[in-house]
């Protein structure tokens, strides 16, 4: 029998760090519900009516509070930032992909929807917020080497750096 390494396989790591945190946040947050949503297009085609042809959205981590949703991308890569002609940058398919999660869900929503991009540590801390087309934005990583109760308080912190104080 072979035992597969899947911790060198990055596809079946990011699911490990997305399930780890989906269940990290329905157990340890109060007061709120957590799920993976469909995020619908808003968007229109006389060619394509019911716009079949356009990749569904589904996000990985959708928390919802009285205070509105957090849209959360969870990422696992061997580096937390990518890197281009001596400059360091995030990876800006992450950026899109999330920013179009937000700008499709605020069609349909009242309140202003965050987002977070959320990556293990791999090679630096990120703490970085920003507002983008009007919406909050949090760019983090957490630290799981260390030991599962300041794991646990890391994360919580995010949550509310991200503006979910009602989280935690």
């Amino acid at each position: 029998m072979r035992f597969r390494d899947f911790v060198r396989d990055e596809r079946a790591m990011a699911r490990v760090f997305e399930n780890f945190l989906f269940n990290f946040i329905k157990r340890e947050a109060r007061g709120v519900t957590v799920k993976r949503d469909r995020i619908g297009w808003d968007a229109a085609s006389d060619s394509d009516p019911a716009l079949l042809m356009l990749p569904s959205m589904n996000t990985d981590i959708s928390v919802y509070s009285f205070s509105g949703r957090l849209i959360i991308d969870a990422k696992y890569y061997s580096s937390s930032v990518s890197f281009f002609r001596d400059s360091t940058k995030y990876h800006s398919a992450n950026l899109y992909q999330l920013m179009s999660y937000l700008t499709n869900a605020q069609s349909q929503e009242a309140e202003i929807v965050r987002g977070m991009l959320i990556y293990p540590r791999v090679d630096r801390t990120l703490r970085d917020s920003y507002i983008v087309q009007g919406h909050p934005l949090t760019i983090a990583t957490v630290d799981l080497s260390r030991d599962w109760p300041l794991i646990r308080t890391e994360l919580l912190e995010v949550l509310e750096t991200a503006g979910a104080s009602a989280y935690t």
